[in-house]
């Protein structure tokens, strides 16, 4: 084999090597990313995990693990409501425009989960009001019981969504200070620099 085509073959050989690493890597990274945000109280999307994890959504949606791992972490989310964070990272080395994203979910997620129990409270009384019309005096007090029950169950959800709203609420004004606080002292950077010139 001449010694120019061996050449190129080893140099193939190490371009498909690197990126199998690279592909097994950001793969990894994915899964974690899944984990961790499970952990920290956050909804899992494809998006998200993309985004967070810095991958390409072409990975997400087509690699099978990640893909099914996503969809198990969202089917638990809707199954058992999402878990509050053990504790905040801190951030001292976020830059003002992922504070500014930050800030920007933590609204987003907390107008989706007011909506998410108003649609459910309307969605509740819609179907008593139904079953209440067609139904007699045995079976309403056995469906007051079960009505019981299960409002039992919603308030501990409410009572979920309500915790979740208030950490994500002092989550926002968290990072809205310390997105003032990083303006404030560019602002300064900014006014010295200008001064000394």
């Amino acid at each position: 084999m001449p010694e120019g085509t061996a050449g190129r073959l080893a140099r193939v050989e190490r371009l498909r090597t690197g990126r199998a690493q690279a592909s097994r890597a950001k793969r990894a990274t994915a899964l974690a990313t899944i984990e961790d945000l499970l952990e920290a109280g956050v909804r899992v999307s494809f998006a998200r995990v993309a985004r967070e994890a810095r991958v390409s959504t072409w990975l997400v949606y087509n690699a099978p693990e990640i893909t099914k791992a996503i969809h198990t972490a969202i089917e638990a989310q809707a199954r058992d409501g999402i878990a509050l964070p053990r504790a905040r990272q801190p951030l001292r080395n976020q830059s003002s425009d992922s504070l500014r994203t930050d800030l920007a979910l933590s609204r987003d997620e907390i107008r989706a989960l007011r909506e998410e129990v108003e649609k459910l409270r309307g969605r509740l009384q819609l179907k008593l009001g139904r079953e209440a019309e067609s139904a007699t005096s045995s079976e309403l007090l056995a469906r007051i019981q079960e009505v019981e029950s299960a409002n039992a169950s919603l308030g501990s959800l409410v009572a979920d969504r309500d915790a979740r709203i208030s950490f994500l609420i002092e989550e926002r004004g968290t990072l809205t200070a310390e997105l003032e606080g990083k303006t404030e002292a560019l602002r300064r950077l900014m006014f010295t620099t200008n001064s000394d010139g």
